[in-house]
């Protein structure tokens, strides 16, 4: 009503995966690494609390919180990434980070994860939890309105800053 256009000519559309995504998904072999392998996928920045994941996942594999395992991280630079780049270098080998990866990489990197990680403190949608469902891959995740609504049942979650609930995750 607030453009005046005909409804029959109107068609809503959510968001959703590039088809390229899904295609490469299809044909790319599903693996179970030898060694666990956590994925976070999205901007380096603050609202995706990727900070707090490094330290949580190296404490936990030091203290024997969690069993060994490495963390990959596939995203661009965005707001608050100094405190994020102390972070991983804090880590040290635990976490690899693939800054801006390209899509068919991005895909392999999906493809043989053990699982996905989005641990945001806030989220406009979440297509990283798409991307996990199309390949297949268990995904844990903060909970927060946008990913209890897009993951339903089909992730594990945890409170925002609670790395006992993360751990048991």
């Amino acid at each position: 009503t607030y453009l005046d256009a005909d409804p029959a000519k109107v068609c809503t559309a959510g968001q959703g995966l590039a088809p390229e995504f899904t295609e490469l998904a299809a044909r790319h072999p599903k693996v179970v690494p030898e060694r666990i392998t956590l994925l976070c996928v999205g901007q380096l920045s603050v609202k995706k609390n990727v900070a707090w994941l490094v330290r949580v996942v190296s404490e936990g594999v030091v203290s024997g919180a969690l069993p060994p395992m490495r963390l990959v991280i596939a995203g661009g630079r965005g707001h608050g990434y100094a405190d994020i780049a102390a972070a991983l270098r804090e880590a040290g080998g635990l976490v690899e980070w693939r800054e801006s990866p390209p899509l068919a990489e991005l895909v392999g990197l999906y493809c043989s994860s053990t699982a996905v990680v989005l641990p945001s403190l806030r989220e406009g949608f979440g297509r990283p939890i798409l991307e996990a469902m199309v390949c297949d891959k268990p995904i844990v995740a903060s909970r927060i309105p946008a990913t209890l609504e897009l993951a339903g049942d089909g992730a594990e979650f945890f409170s925002l800053g609670d790395r006992s609930e993360f751990y048991e995750a």
